[in-house]
């Protein structure tokens, strides 16, 4: 399963984008935290004239990641 989200916000840097310890239970980095454990890819990039793209995903049990084109 792949989730791709778009946005139009205000962009953060990928290199920014680094999850929190378990241990820091505030706002502000748990979501990464959360979708880099729980999916199999996690990726997250600026869009050219602003926003975001995101994109996750989901294997099934016993399957691999097919390379990318």
């Amino acid at each position: 399963m792949e989730i791709e989200l778009l946005d139009r916000g205000k962009c953060v840097e990928p290199a920014e984008l680094e999850p929190k310890a378990r241990q820091e239970l505030c706002p502000g980095g748990l979501g990464v935290r959360m979708m880099k454990t729980c999916m199999d890819h996690f990726q997250y990039e600026p869009r050219p004239g602003g926003g975001a793209r995101l994109v996750l995903r989901k294997l099934r049990e016993g399957c691999e990641e097919a390379p990318k084109p």
